[in-house]
């Protein structure tokens, strides 16, 4: 999703951050801290390390999902060997 919207990732952190401002059930010492939790975690968003996680993570993915769909069809649309005679 980020690669289509730049802008995904801020507007994602924004929104995060006014829906804790604007709750009103939170006392205000948990709610810096959760602002805080909030910038935290985003701030290394871009880093190497998270891209290249998400591209290992996606390999093992699809090649997990990969194998079970070729699994599943070998199993119900192959053909048994015919008996030597």
């Amino acid at each position: 999703m980020a690669m289509i919207d730049g802008a995904f990732i801020e507007n994602l952190q924004t929104a995060l951050i006014a829906n804790i401002e604007i709750s009103e059930q939170l006392p205000s010492a948990q709610k810096e801290d959760m602002i805080d939790a909030v910038y935290a975690q985003f701030q290394n968003f871009y880093g190497v390390g998270t891209i290249l996680q998400g591209f290992f993570m996606g390999i093992v993915t699809y090649g997990l999902l990969n194998l079970l769909s070729g699994l599943l069809a070998a199993k119900f649309m192959g053909r048994a060997p015919e008996p030597e005679l």
